[in-house]
């Protein structure tokens, strides 16, 4: 009898399953470990937000587990039937959306926010409740992806075995519609994943500056380890070239040689055993595009006994082309501290107008390597050098410091006699700092102190205090100034907006602090906003246009006993109040555009009229829209700090009125 023919379909339909199955199992292992480098990446930051974290886990999973029972559930796939199509799936997909949503909702009103009036640009993640949120956030987002991809593939393989049985499934064409979407969508998220790894874990090993920027840039000097007896002389060269640097302690006798014959386009030469207190020179066979004055350089060694010293500190430059203004003004700024005759200068970031870009580097150090070819530049990370993490990755291949964190962690601090520097990372962690540095924060000041160092000086970027465009950043404030006045710092140097201010601020001294328990002894802490580097000043920004901004803040009142809220008002700068400095022979100033000096120094005085109804709870005394610098002076227990324009002249406000130049004296 013959045999009849085995339909060999339902076979193939179970291994097509089975394939699918694999790809979306696959997508699910690439989500799975993108999820665990984010896990990674972000580790630090999550100690003490363990419940956000947990309820960011629980609440993909519980979805998943809730679509496992509905879809089991045999009476609600009979109440989704229709005559040929069953919607149970979109029945059960809205039922997790929803749960989704709704505990997001829910999460954000705890939060505290409004749906009616929220601004993404509200949130401060340096504050603890919209962190909360946003690591809540995150989390589920980044569990979320993996979960369908697993149960949708382990349901897909449970499915072929029914297929390969030698019978189909009731809706043949609709599970293959299923099957096929599942493996396009699985497909996607494998190529997007994948893609995601690489960018990720590529930019995490190498930057791109390590290849050049396509020019001869440089030198610059930075200490990565002891000032008085080290340095690093760094240079990036156009076609890779072996590692020269001919140095001794006469101009005429460099009887000393660095060599390294490995081929680079980044140069670092690292001198060790310098004398301290001593002036070397040095030489590179390099055609530097920087325009020096000279091929050969000096530095001068940290002394190891007590004498005068003096620093600068400036802020903002971001030149973002070659012929624009920004690079003349760089240049006033630069050439006014290679006259002031000081042993290192701290910048407090945005160097760069693009940290990310290699050509905005150049523009960058045809100004700054003028000066960092003589003097070392203790450099602090701002928001246009950070620039994501290929930003944050180049700036520490550039800059050679002593960090105290890891690859993407650019905080660090060093000694110089009887002072002690602190350099802070505001973008350690996605416009935030992680409890990580905090804690060394604080650890590396009490340190310091004990060893006995006289004066204590913190730098970062963003503007903590401001009444300029920016505006206060309150959960900023809430993290550090706390701290600062808990650890008597001396004086806290920032940038980010662009301009000059001033505050001379004493937290607590009103009564109002930001927790109960914040009732150790108050200190004043002199805050100075030193944005005025050459970028385009805030005038270009409208800060004598901008509207009113309103911020709720709210303070523990010590003595009442209780939470207040209390609202400030920041508004426009008055634009007839300006001072002018006739005698100058070019002007440090801007008014509404790029290139368009008028002369005209606009201020901000409280006692002639206050722009932030805030001013005189933090201490504020002056500002001014001003190309400037920060000079720094010690004598052992004595302390001057002086703003400078770039010619030297101080900054004094109309008629002299408002000297900007402070001693400090150590009892």
């Amino acid at each position: 009898m013959e045999q009849p023919i085995k339909n060999s379909f339902p076979s193939r339909f179970a291994t097509m399953q089975i394939i699918i199955a694999i790809i979306a199992l696959a997508a699910a292992s690439i989500m799975l470990a993108l999820a665990g480098i984010v896990f990674w990446f972000f580790s630090s930051d999550l100690v003490g937000y363990e419940l956000p974290v947990f309820g960011g886990i629980a609440v993909p999973v519980g979805a998943v587990l809730t679509g496992f029972l509905l879809d089991r559930s045999d009476r609600l796939s009979r109440k989704c039937q229709l005559t040929s199509i069953n919607l149970k799936w979109l029945v059960i997909t809205l039922v997790i959306l929803l749960l989704f949503v709704g505990v997001f909702l829910v999460s954000f009103l705890m939060a505290g926010f409004d749906l009616a009036t929220f601004d993404v640009e509200s949130i401060d993640l340096s504050s603890p409740t919209p962190r909360s949120l946003v690591i809540f956030a995150v989390i589920a987002v980044v569990t979320a992806l993996p979960c369908p991809f697993i149960y949708f593939g382990l349901k897909t393989i449970r499915a072929s075995k029914h297929g390969g049985s030698g019978s189909l499934p009731r809706s043949p064409r609709g599970t293959l519609v299923k099957s096929s979407t599942l493996a396009a969508v699985a497909m996607l998220f494998m190529v997007a994943g994948g893609f995601a790894i690489d960018l990720f874990t590529s930019n995490l090993v190498t930057s791109k500056v390590q290849g050049g920027n396509g020019h001869v840039d440089g030198p610059w000097l930075t200490w990565d380890a002891d000032p008085r007896s080290s340095i690093c002389i760094t240079w990036l060269t156009a076609t890779p070239n072996s590692t020269l640097v001919k140095y001794g302690t006469s101009p005429g006798m460099l009887n000393m040689t660095y060599q390294d014959a490995s081929l680079s386009k980044l140069h670092k030469a690292r001198l060790v055993g310098l004398s301290p207190d001593t002036t070397y020179y040095y030489w590179i066979p390099e055609i530097f595009e920087t325009p020096h004055n000279s091929t050969q350089f000096n530095f001068t060694t940290a002394p190891n006994v007590p004498r005068p010293f003096k620093f600068a500190v400036f802020g903002d430059m971001q030149p973002d082309s070659p012929s624009s203004d920004i690079m003349r003004t760089n240049g006033l700024v630069i050439d006014g501290l290679l006259q002031r005759d000081i042993d290192f200068a701290v910048q407090v970031g945005d160097i760069a107008s693009s940290g990310s870009s290699l050509s905005d580097w150049h523009l960058s150090f045809t100004s700054l390597a003028r000066l960092g070819a003589h003097v070392p530049l203790q450099n602090t990370i701002g928001n246009h050098d950070w620039s994501g993490m290929a930003g944050a990755l180049n700036w520490r291949d550039l800059f050679s410091y002593p960090y105290a964190g890891g690859p993407l962690s650019q905080y660090y601090s060093y000694d110089y006699l009887n002072a002690h520097f602190v350099v802070i990372d505001n973008f350690e962690r996605l416009y935030a700092m992680s409890q990580r540095q905090l804690r060394w924060i604080e650890d590396d000041i009490t340190a310091a102190r004990a060893r006995g160092q006289d004066w204590i000086f913190c730098f970062f970027h963003l503007s903590i205090m401001t009444t300029s465009t920016t505006g206060m950043l309150q959960g900023l404030q809430r993290v550090l100034v706390p701290l600062f006045d808990r650890l008597a710092v001396d004086a806290v140097f920032y940038g980010h907006d662009h301009d000059y201010q001033h505050y001379n601020y004493t937290y607590g001294w009103n009564g109002l602090v930001y927790e109960p328990g914040h009732a150790w002894t108050h200190h004043p802490v002199q805050y100075f906003m030193t944005g005025g580097g050459g970028a385009n000043l805030e005038v270009g920004y409208g800060v004598l246009s901008q509207g009113l901004r309103t911020d709720t803040v709210r303070w523990w009142n010590t003595t009442a006993g209780s939470y207040q809220d209390k609202q400030y008002t920041r508004h426009p700068w008055n634009a007839s109040r300006y001072v002018t400095n006739p005698g100058f022979p070019v002007n440090y100033t801007q008014y509404s555009a790029e290139g368009t000096h008028d002369g005209k120094y606009y201020y901000h005085y409280p006692p002639h009229q206050a722009y932030h109804d805030e001013h005189a709870q933090l201490g504020f005394q002056y500002g001014e829209q001003a190309f400037h610098f920060i000079e720094v002076s010690i004598d052992g227990n004595t302390c001057n700090i002086t703003a400078r324009y770039p010619n030297g002249v101080m900054l004094a406000g109309p008629g002299g009125i408002a000297p900007q130049s402070w001693v400090f004296v150590k009892p």
